[in-house]
């Protein structure tokens, strides 16, 4: 890319799952990728794309999908800036394969629509939070973000039979997989529903319908289950733990550990040791 900013000064090929950065200028020469997806969002200015030799004209809030291999260039029209993600094919392929939707979008090896009101706000308020020096957990975290909101947005350009209902439950299906895998064993809920374009309200209301709980019951109870998990099978000491699990108070982590497992944690990790065993039915999160 002519003045195209490098993460890192490396290639592409060398990044983490995700990455981005915001890029700025007049023209981005034609190119292909063999290894990852990408995704524009245009937040300014105008421009042209060319994909596979087709011209799309392209202004603020409209997003282009493309697969590897796809060559695209951009002629801005003045000056345009646009938010670009990239996808390691291996992970943006394990999306699609769940997605029927999706692999339809891009038949054609790339896609290019407007992104709703809602979505293109939510993204504007992500961008300010990215380190573009430095890939960190939080920078991945809003790349990932981004990433399930232009998708979901996605749904409403390939079917216009899919409402709003669709895109919120996308979202709250997505924060009880990662509450399950124990990404989020340290958020709040407010962290949590912060990360989706999606009002708190309506995310209370569908996350309970899924799963029978409110937001706080559930995460609670995974933050429970984590804990124990690393009392039972780490040398991390009770402060610790507490602290890996979104606490900043030794004692009202215990206290809450005790109300849900009617032990503190150190009389359970004694009890463990006693019997030489972990309660390996309770150790899954």
């Amino acid at each position: 890319m002519e003045n195209a900013r490098k993460y890192n000064n490396v290639e592409r090929s060398d990044y983490t799952d995700i990455n981005c950065h915001l890029w700025q200028g007049e023209h981005v020469r034609t190119h292909a990728h063999a290894d990852y997806y990408e995704i524009n969002v245009f937040t300014v200015g105008e421009a042209v794309t060319r994909l596979n030799e087709r011209e799309f004209s392209v202004k603020k809030g409209d997003v282009v999908i493309m697969s590897p291999n796809v060559s695209h260039e951009i002629i801005s029209i003045g000056v345009s800036t646009h938010y670009n993600v990239a996808i390691r094919s291996e992970y943006f392929v394990s999306i699609l394969s769940s997605k029927p939707f999706l692999q339809n979008l891009l038949k054609n090896g790339y896609a290019c629509f407007s992104l709703s009101l809602t979505t293109l706000s939510f993204i504007l308020s992500q961008i300010p939070l990215i380190d573009n020096e430095q890939q960190d957990d939080a920078t991945t975290t809003v790349c990932e973000a981004v990433i399930y909101a232009i998708l979901s947005d996605s749904i409403r350009h390939s079917s216009n039979e899919l409402g709003s209902k669709n895109k919120i439950t996308y979202y709250v299906k997505d924060a009880i997989s990662k509450i399950d895998n124990g990404k989020y064993a340290d958020k709040t809920v407010s962290d949590i529903i912060r990360t989706y374009p999606v009002s708190i309200p309506s995310f209370v209301f569908h996350f309970k319908k899924i799963t029978g709980k409110t937001p706080k019951d559930y995460l609670l109870d995974k933050k429970m289950s984590c804990a124990k998990k690393l009392l039972l099978t780490t040398s991390m000491s009770i402060l610790e733990i507490a602290l890996a699990v979104g606490f900043d108070s030794t004692s009202h982590f215990i206290k809450v550990f005790k109300n849900k497992y009617n032990l503190t944690p150190f009389a359970l990790k004694k009890n463990a040791e006693k019997n030489g065993k972990v309660f390996a039915k309770d150790t899954k999160y």
